[in-house]
């Protein structure tokens, strides 16, 4: 059995504020109407529900105006993340999306979200990837980053390098008894 209710909040997968949509009684009965995500479709309440979509729609109209700006602002930007890798160029560890984020941050670019970088997987290769950031509704931009193996084992590796070509590194120190 079906029964109509007007939705006072926006309800994923479901509708809009001021729609009047059709739901199971079940879940009108023992969750909208309960928590409030709905009411029953009054001409009263269709009046309110009207005012408040007018209001909403200008807050998400805002909103769209400001996530646009944060995708132009994001579209060229281009990060370089420094990460234990071993010679052939495989992480260690993975780089996700919060160390994207973190060093978006760092360039200044604190309002992007975890949730909002869009991969499939974590990068646990050296190189260079573009990476979406899904920002809300349609509104995407692109990142570039660069994987690039830590500074300190690049030293590590050729201090170990250049002591080995010098011979010294086999060396043990001798113990005079």
């Amino acid at each position: 059995m079906k029964t109509k209710v007007l939705l006072m909040t926006d309800v994923d997968n479901l509708g809009q504020v001021g729609d009047v949509v059709e739901v199971a009684a079940g879940y009108a009965r023992n969750y909208l109407l309960p928590s409030g995500l709905a009411s029953v479709p009054t001409p009263e309440a269709m009046r309110a529900a009207a005012k408040v979509r007018e209001q909403l729609a200008k807050e998400r109209e805002l909103r769209r105006a400001a996530l646009r700006t944060l995708a132009e602002r994001l579209a060229g930007t281009s990060i370089t993340i420094a990460a234990a890798a071993n010679e052939e160029g495989h992480l260690y560890g993975s780089v996700s999306a919060r160390d994207i984020v973190a060093k978006l941050a760092e360039a200044g670019h604190a309002d992007v979200q975890p949730s909002q970088v869009r991969m499939e997987h974590a990068l646990r290769q050296v190189g260079e990837y573009t990476v979406v950031m899904h920002l809300g509704e349609d509104i995407d931009a692109e990142v570039k980053v660069t994987v690039v193996r830590s500074q300190d084992q690049v030293t590590e590796t050729q201090e170990a390098e250049s002591a080995e070509s010098d011979g010294t590194a086999d060396e043990q120190p001798t113990q005079n008894p």
